[in-house]
């Protein structure tokens, strides 16, 4: 079926000149779902939708996390107030992204989606990703000197327009940034170990310093 979808992947259609561009039709994609799928408000976000994601990611990546940063992420996870239900993609990556012949932005590979998913997890992952695929992160793993390097006017723009159009609050944007590369972290984690004899060989090859750069920017520089 993904072999009769015409179009070009979005990586190939994006350079360093047109990353702001695209970074922006992520956003409107990423908005656009979450408006067409929201839903009833989740009560306890941390208990029914990040415990689970939470404990994988401190059994598989515990050993590589700063223990303050961990303990402060925490604390702020653990006491997330209600947060809107929305559609995940959970693997929006430039591979599955495709720019047709009319310039549309399509998205491929939907068997991951959840339904009742939480706001934000797909937009900075996928932001995160174009930058990979962009300056060969993806083959040196050098995530988190690419991450650093995400030109900071598209990434605040792309957080800005996002809590603006589903009303998220400060509180919650900073949950949601904090969580957001938790699962990604997770399943790098175990492929990277995989390919290593079960162990990870080197965190800086990760997706653990994102998630450290994601959540010390979002609790404003504490937890260092």
């Amino acid at each position: 079926g993904e072999g009769a979808v015409a179009g070009r992947w979005l990586d190939a259609e994006t350079d360093a000149r047109s990353f702001a561009r695209h970074a922006r039709r992520l956003t409107d994609w990423a908005i656009a779902l979450a408006r067409a799928t929201r839903g009833a408000d989740c009560a306890t976000p941390y208990a029914c939708r990040m415990r689970p994601w939470v404990d994988l990611w401190l059994a598989r990546c515990g050993e590589a996390l700063d223990p303050a940063l961990r303990d402060e992420a925490l604390a702020v996870l653990r006491g997330a107030g209600p947060l809107p239900t929305v559609c995940e993609h959970r693997d929006l990556r430039p591979w599955n992204l495709l720019v047709t012949p009319d310039r549309r932005l399509v998205a491929l590979d939907w068997d991951g989606a959840r339904f009742d998913g939480l706001p934000l997890l797909d937009l900075l992952p996928a932001l995160g990703y174009l930058r990979f695929a962009l300056d060969g992160a993806l083959r040196s793993r050098a995530f988190g000197r690419s991450y650093a390097a995400l030109p900071d006017g598209p990434r605040a723009d792309a957080l800005a327009a996002y809590a603006d159009a589903l009303a998220l609050d400060a509180d919650a944007m900073r949950v949601l940034r904090v969580l957001v590369w938790v699962r990604p972290c997770v399943v790098d984690a175990g492929e990277h170990a995989a390919a290593h004899g079960g162990r990870v060989p080197d965190w800086s090859r990760t997706l653990v310093p994102v998630w450290a750069a994601e959540a010390r920017s979002a609790l404003g520089g504490r937890g260092a």
